[in-house]
């Protein structure tokens, strides 16, 4: 069995997609749409930068789903006879498998990623106008130590749960800063890494913007799971069970403030039998994750020509 990958904020990089720009001209045609929807001149921020520009929520999360769609449509121009089962996105990622699948149309899916960033970019300008800073920082677990482990300040969360050795933690800076101090004592974490990111995603801190993006995405329409010729994995339950409709939305709204369960997703799909698992961004993400935790699996990974 087959499952695509699509990965979340933090793939971006100056002259994304260019080549693919250059020389496939379906890309063209994407880009185009995507600019004349969004009012925002994609090309030249992937292309050229700045890297400060791209690297903002509402636009480097509508730049790393563009450019994970094209390299999508490119793959499957020249591999027509492929057959895939489950369709897997990381954060942000699981609004590009939605369009991927036919779930909502490249517009709305648009449209929905920057309205995301955008409240997202608000919620985070509010919390530092209350001189509070904050962090992510990536711990690197010791060989046998539980990913699912408690933290003690609700200050401090889990963002995202990677694999059986890394763990993303987020939240203000004190309190990261202790939770990290506090693992390392404990022998739990062998080291801790700060991110270079600008906010406390997937943390409680995180509400405001998920109360904000609600008001946009209940107005969009998503195509009931059941017209999906895939299976489709949410991040919050780390599974395919999806209901109907109004639940991927409930869970895309729930996804701001809550823990990526991406190991999870991952055990899922290798309990169900996937074997091959293809990433389509701008870097070989998700696939280097996982790929040490699977080395019986096969992983690929495109984002150029």
């Amino acid at each position: 069995m087959r499952a695509y990958l699509f990965p979340g904020q933090g793939s971006q990089f100056v002259g994304m997609a260019k080549n693919l720009y250059n020389i496939y001209n379906p890309a063209k045609v994407l880009f185009d749409k995507c600019e004349e929807v969004l009012k925002i001149p994609l090309k030249t921020l992937m292309f050229d930068g700045p890297l400060r520009e791209l690297t903002r929520p509402s636009v480097a999360q509508p730049a790393i789903c563009l450019h994970s769609l094209v390299c999508l449509d490119y793959y499957k121009s020249r591999n027509q006879d492929i057959v895939v089962d489950y369709f897997l996105g990381h954060s942000l990622g699981e609004y590009t498998a939605l369009i991927a699948a036919g779930l909502l149309n490249v517009d709305d899916g648009m449209k929905l990623v920057h309205q995301r960033g955008l409240a997202m970019e608000t919620c985070v300008d509010k919390l530092e106008k209350s001189d509070r800073k904050f962090k992510m920082t990536a711990i690197i677990l010791r060989p046998s130590k539980d990913s699912k482990f408690k933290l003690r300040d609700e200050c401090c969360n889990i963002a995202n749960i990677n694999s059986a050795r890394q763990v993303i933690l987020t939240g203000t800076k004190d309190a990261v800063r202790e939770a990290c101090h506090e693992l390392e004592k404990k022998s739990v974490a062998a080291r801790a890494i700060d991110l270079n990111v600008g906010g406390p995603f997937h943390s409680r801190l995180m509400k405001p913007a998920a109360v904000e993006f609600e008001k946009y995405i209940r107005n969009v329409e998503i195509k009931e799971p059941s017209e999906a010729k895939v299976k489709l994995i949410s991040n919050v339950t780390a599974n395919e069970q999806y209901n109907n409709s109004q639940e991927i939305k409930d869970l895309l709204i729930r996804q701001i403030y809550t823990t990526v369960r991406w190991s999870d997703c991952m055990k899922f799909l290798t309990e169900q039998k996937v074997t091959h698992f293809t990433e389509f961004g701008p870097k070989p993400i998700l696939t280097r994750l996982a790929a040490m935790q699977y080395p019986q699996s096969k992983f690929q990974s495109i984002n150029d020509i």
